[in-house]
């Protein structure tokens, strides 16, 4: 059903929203400031999304898997292969 989101969606989906947000604005406001208000919510997705950084760990022994799993920490399963 929603095989069209991926983990790049939410960069379309945040820009849609922003621009929505920005003509809104522009209706209330005048342009200069609902570009102002573009402006700041673009610099704040983009703080937002440095901030989600993601550990990538590269697990090829057993002993690397077991040291992830005693941590505790939550971890996320990736498969791919290059074919």
């Amino acid at each position: 059903m929603f095989a069209w989101v991926n983990q790049y969606s939410y960069v379309l989906i945040t820009t849609v929203l922003t621009v929505i947000i920005g003509f809104g604005a522009a209706r209330i406001f005048s342009w200069r400031i609902s570009i102002a208000i573009i402006a700041i919510l673009l610099v704040g997705f983009t703080f937002f999304l440095r901030s989600q950084s993601v550990k990538h760990i590269g697990l090829e022994t057993e002993n690397d898997w077991n040291n992830i799993l005693v941590a505790g920490t939550p971890v996320v399963l990736q498969l791919y292969s290059e074919y």
